[in-house]
């Protein structure tokens, strides 16, 4: 299954995309489209993306991304 979301990386318009995990997936895939107010959002070279959750429970986790010129994914 593939999920896709849109992200605003400007605080001021706080836009947070919604991804929805189970602690066990597998073969799941999410695609987070950066973006800065109306243009999209070139991530720095060399930079490391990483996506970090916290479940109900209070436990978190944080997963490491691949990522492409303003698509970050993970799987």
């Amino acid at each position: 299954m593939n999920q896709n979301t849109n992200v605003n990386v400007v605080p001021s318009y706080g836009q947070r995309g919604d991804l929805h995990f189970s602690q066990y997936d597998v073969g799941r895939t999410a695609t987070i489209n950066l973006y800065a107010v109306n243009e999209a959002y070139t991530i720095p070279v060399g930079a490391t993306v990483k996506i970090q959750a916290t479940k109900p429970s209070g436990l978190g986790f944080d997963v490491a991304c691949t990522f492409s010129g303003s698509v970050v994914t993970v799987v």
